[in-house]
Formats: structure tokens, sequence, C-alpha cells
């Protein structure tokens, strides 16, 4: 990496992206066992309703989900990183015939219209 400044402070701290930990939860049907829990992208055979979970640590990048199915993709709203406390974002997702979502958790800060905020429904036909 390459870093070059003109400002002076009393330290800098430097932090891998591998570091972050941006997770994703989702439920079937209000279960309360996830049936993904990872930070990793994901595959799911979809069809009905579901609760999904992002979660950032403290400390952590920005982050958000990105849905992708059928060649679309569905971005949700994005966790600002808190140096105090863990910050969470939760929405429904219903999907009303058999479809393949993929999961991806990014970092950073999505610039376009997000589909779907904390505590909103997102619907995929």
């Amino acid at each position: 990496a390459w870093f070059t400044g003109s400002v002076q402070v009393d330290s800098n701290t430097l932090k891998a992206a591998d570091a972050c930990l941006l997770s994703v939860s989702v439920y079937k049907d209000g279960s309360e066992k996830a049936i993904i829990d990872t930070e990793n992208a994901t595959t799911l055979e979809c069809e009905g309703t579901y609760t999904v979970t992002l979660t950032l640590p403290k400390e952590s990048a920005s982050g958000y989900l990105v849905l992708t199915v059928d060649g679309q993709e569905y971005y949700s709203d994005y966790l600002q990183r808190n140096d105090n406390t863990d910050q969470t974002l939760t929405f429904t997702l219903n999907v009303k015939a058999a479809k393949t979502v993929t999961f991806t958790a990014r970092w950073g800060i999505y610039s376009g219209d997000c589909h779907v905020k904390n505590g909103e429904t997102l619907t995929i036909g």
C-alpha cells in the first residue's frame, strides 16, 4: 500500500479489510435458527418469507448487502461505521416463486438508491 499526506497527528491506526466482519444471517418464516450465517457470498434456493439481518461490529468499515436474483441486483441500505457499538439492519425478504438468491456482503457505502431499508420488506416476484 502507498500512503501520503501532510497532516500530523499523535498516532494513526491502519486496519486491513479482512479484519472487518460484516455478517449476513437469514431466517426462514420467523425461525430462531439461521439457515445462512456467513461473511461470504452465499447462494440459497428461496421461496416464501425470510428475515435478513446484517451485523457490522463496532470499529468495522461500513457495509451493505447485494441480493442477486435472475441477474438483477437488489441493494440494501448501508450500515455506517460506529466506534462504540455494533450496527444491525434487518428486513423481510418475500420471494413469491422459487428463485435462486445470492447474498453478497460488500464493504463501503452504495452510491445509488437502495431497494430496502431497515424494517422494510423487499418483494421479489
